[in-house]
Order: structure tokens, then sequence, then C-alpha cells
């Protein structure tokens, strides 16, 4: 069953994402929470945000695969970690310092591996629609095209 749960979610994360292709609009990935039986939580708020900016909001599937991690991060223009529990200071090289700290090592795992592939070069998060905005801004006649710094401000 939970195979099979596994499997669908991958299914409506790339047919949500090849549908979505060919629109101007970005597609975020959401990572996801788990509840106590392994079912994916998110709220809405992520969502309904990144849908009120004008991106298309992808809730991404708890993973266990780097190359999996690679091929999503590679069809998305960006990724919102949604929190949760601590990340579990080990992975760190720290210890747990107090009683307070509690983390999910299942979305712990999850999360890094999308975190390190976002990380990992260029290849991946395209940034198609900053690619875009970029490509539709106009020099301003007489200006160097700098907005008014000077070429070597940051």
């Amino acid at each position: 069953m939970k195979t099979r749960l596994s499997l669908l979610l991958i299914l409506t994360l790339m047919t949500s994402i090849c549908s979505c292709s060919k629109q101007a609009a970005p597609l975020i990935g959401i990572s996801c929470g788990r509840t106590s039986t392994g079912a994916a939580t998110l709220s809405t708020n992520y969502t309904d945000a990144i849908a009120k900016a004008g991106g298309i909001p992808v809730v991404l599937p708890i993973i266990d695969d780097p190359a999996l991690a690679e091929s999503i991060l590679a069809k998305l223009d960006g990724i919102v970690f949604s929190g949760g529990p601590d990340l579990d200071p080990a992975e760190f090289g720290e210890e747990i310092l107090n009683e307070t700290v509690s983390n999910d090592a299942v979305r712990d795992r999850s999360d890094l591996l999308l975190a390190r592939a976002a990380q990992a070069g260029p290849g991946h998060l395209p940034r198609r629609a900053a690619d875009e905005r970029r490509a539709r801004r106009k020099p301003v006649p007489g200006s160097s095209g700098t907005g008014g710094r000077s070429p070597s401000a940051p």
C-alpha cells in the first residue's frame, strides 16, 4: 500500500509537471511533511501563497533516492522547504543538546536530498521564469542598462 501511494504521488507530480510545462508560470516544488502513518501532509497556506504569487505549486513526495531528487528538480523553477521537525544535529556533526529537539529521519533524508540536489549546480532549478523576465527587459535609452548602478555595483 505504501509503495502504491508513493508511486501515485510521483505519477501525480510528473503529470502535473508535464501538463504545465508550456505555461509561463514557474513551477515551484514544496516539500511536505508526513503523519505517523506515513501520509503526506502540507498546509494549504504554502500552495495558496505560491498560486497567489503567480506560480504553479507542486507538492513533492518524501523521497529516498538522489537520482529522483535530481530528476524532480530538473523540472522545477524553484523549491520551498516547508519546515517541520528539527533536522538531526548528527547530520552536521553535532549532538542533541536537550530534550526539546525532535526530528524525523525520513523527512530529514528527503529534504537534505532535495537541498543538496538544488545546490549541485546549474543543471538543477533552471530558473526559467527569471530568464524570461531578463529577456523581456528593455534598456532605457541613453543608459548603460545597469538600472542606474555602476556596472561594478552589486
